[in-house]
């Protein structure tokens, strides 16, 4: 085994346990925000080290072109990705986990921050009886 192999080996190890911590990110974290940094860290991290481990594993020029060019691709992509599917989970009024700072968020439209801190303290209120654990309500 050349010193090459291992290093590729070593790669690819990396980039399986960058996708297994995003996996546990998704089971436990609890609101979409945590779950798209989580998703969006792997689809970065962890394929360009697979695609570059995979890529060292049969090094050839065409190869490395080839990792190269998908790994620009992902990195620039998975930045992009994970920002829209946080803004959608923003703009269809999903919940922030409890104990989350707000007071940053001001590129959220007023009124749906509004209603959003309100809905906060709604859930936090001990009057109406709702629970911290309820999950969100279907509005159609």
């Amino acid at each position: 085994m050349t010193v090459l192999t291992v290093i590729a080996y070593t790669l690819i190890l990396a980039g399986v346990v960058v996708f297994a911590g995003a996996g546990l990110g998704l089971i436990r974290f609890h609101d979409p925000y945590m779950r798209a940094s989580a998703v969006g860290t792997a689809a970065g991290l962890g394929i360009a080290l697979i695609t570059i481990g995979a890529a060292l594993t049969m090094p050839s020029t065409a190869n490395l072109v080839k990792a190269g060019l998908a790994v620009v691709l992902q990195l620039a992509t998975s930045a992009v990705g994970t920002t829209i599917i946080a803004r959608a989970a923003v703009n269809s009024g999903h919940d922030f986990s409890p104990g989350t700072d707000l007071s940053h968020a001001q590129q959220i439209d007023p009124t749906l921050l509004a209603a959003l801190l309100e809905d906060d303290a709604e859930t936090s209120s001990p009057s109406n009886g709702a629970s911290m654990e309820s999950p969100p309500s279907d509005p159609g």
